[in-house]
């Protein structure tokens, strides 16, 4: 991701309690079994985080709010569910990432362009490609499986029978609550099942000893048919 024009960003483990009302997470969603820190420094780090994007999202708003128009963040590090009983929390490791701004840095001989959705999944088909994850593909999730993002403008992310994670524009309701004034585009990948997911190791074929032939194909379909299918 560095490679890609990436920011490493490491933010506390801690978060605002109010996080999860900000991210508009459903009264039943997982990500709401926050743990309690015991003896809190501010009310804005009581809770342990269970998502990543808190914490970008807060990063984002500092630098937006310096005069840093373009920014492009990502982030490794964990989460933490709260478990029934007096048992410690479930921890999962994850990825997430934020691009707001520019596709590409200001030029004099180039116009200015706004990033987009897919400019975000062309980074993270790069990320993948170079993981060598097989059979990664992305489809179209409904509304209440992210009320994060905005509808229409997110997907989910698989490899072979495991959620890898999601990606979307930033829902404008939660990029108000976190002060961006900017469209913003985030994606959020679990570890554990991109490991699980990687080859054990790499293999090659030979190269082709005809040249190929190539086809130019025009397909007309209804607008609802993705673009995979």
């Amino acid at each position: 991701l560095s490679g890609l024009g990436f920011t490493e960003a490491i933010n506390y483990s801690f978060i605002h309690a109010e996080a999860v009302d900000q991210l508009r997470l459903a009264a039943d969603d997982r990500r709401r079994r926050l743990v309690s820190i015991r003896n809190p420094l501010s009310e804005d780090q009581a809770v342990m985080r269970s998502s990543l994007l808190p914490g970008l999202l807060a990063a984002a708003g500092r630098n937006l709010a310096q005069q840093t128009r373009t920014v492009k963040l990502f982030e490794v590090g964990k989460i933490f569910i709260a478990k029934d009983g007096d048992t410690l929390p479930e921890e999962t490791e994850m990825l997430a990432g934020l691009w707001t701004g520019q596709r590409v840095d200001n030029v004099w001989y180039a116009a200015t362009a706004a990033s987009d959705f897919f400019d975000l999944k062309g980074v993270l088909e790069d990320l993948l490609g170079a993981l060598q994850l097989p059979e990664v593909h992305f489809h179209a999730l409904e509304a209440d499986q992210a009320p994060f993002l905005r509808p229409g403008a997110m997907a989910a992310i698989d490899a072979a029978q495991d959620r890898l994670g999601i990606i979307g524009e930033l829902h404008p309701g939660v990029a108000r609550s976190f002060d961006l004034k900017q469209t913003a585009f985030v994606f959020e990948l679990s570890l554990p099942p991109l490991e699980r997911n990687r080859p054990a190791a790499a293999t090659c074929r030979p190269i082709p000893r005809y040249p190929a032939i190539v086809r130019d194909l025009t397909v007309v379909v209804q607008r609802e048919v993705p673009s995979a299918a």
